[in-house]
């Protein structure tokens, strides 16, 4: 199975001037380089035009079965483009992450993608034929939430989900999954620990082909735990 290529998409100038050393190509494969740095960061934080993401994403020229690191989850709808634009007619979406990014938060007659409800759109890509979240709960859509989580048999019920799910996935990861004792985001922590992340990766790959998937979650220069915390979550996916 060949595995995915990092790469750094690279999207908010200011921040990632701030990060230095921490600036996740720097942690997963020093020297990797930046396919982007946009300074126009106001136009894309929090929401943006479908077209305006797509054309973002095209231009990134992103090599096949890329594993993209970004920054801030406020970015996470960017994630939109980067599954449109995965070369496969069937595909599933494998949401892991502490909140939903579902509902319908647009106001009447919007149409922008926003980072809090991104994953519907996601949902209507003729690519897309199933969605699959964990660790939060959203009713229209299948859910391993963060109390199944918390169950001995959730390994089990991961198993049988992904048995109807089809070959191909694409996997995106927000850190706010995991224990704040492991990382601290903005937007509140979820309860997994390393090897519950490890093992969930772990049983998605040996049932499925990852064919791409991103990492986002970095909001400020890093401790020395969250360092490793980044680079473990990194390896579980290069």
């Amino acid at each position: 199975m060949r595995e995915l290529e990092p790469c750094v998409f690279q999207i908010d100038f200011f921040l990632s001037k701030d990060m230095g050393e921490t600036m996740p190509g720097n942690l997963v494969r020093p020297g990797l380089p930046s396919l982007i740095v946009n300074q126009l960061f106001h136009k894309y934080k929090a929401k943006a035009s479908k077209d305006d993401v797509e054309k973002l994403v095209a231009e990134a020229d992103l090599p096949d079965r890329s594993l993209v690191l970004l920054t801030e989850n406020t970015y996470h709808h960017l994630t939109y483009g980067l599954v449109k634009g995965v070369e496969e007619e069937d595909i599933g979406y494998i949401h892991i992450d502490n909140h939903h990014d579902a509902a319908n938060l647009r106001e009447k007659g919007e149409e922008n993608l926003l980072f809090s409800s991104f994953v519907s759109d996601i949902g209507s890509l003729d690519s897309v034929s199933s969605i699959l979240l964990i660790g939060a709960y959203y009713h229209s859509l299948d859910c391993i939430s963060d109390e199944v989580m918390e169950k001995e048999d959730w390994r089990e019920i991961l198993r049988e989900k992904l048995d109807d799910f089809p070959d191909k996935v694409y996997v995106s990861i927000d850190l706010d999954i995991l224990d704040k004792s492991l990382m601290e985001t903005s937007f509140g922590q979820g309860v997994l620990d390393l090897n519950e992340l490890e093992d969930l990766i772990e049983i998605i790959r040996e049932e499925k082909e990852v064919v791409a998937g991103d990492i986002y979650g970095l909001e400020k220069p890093l401790q020395k735990h969250e360092v490793e915390t980044y680079k473990k979550t990194a390896a579980m996916l290069i």
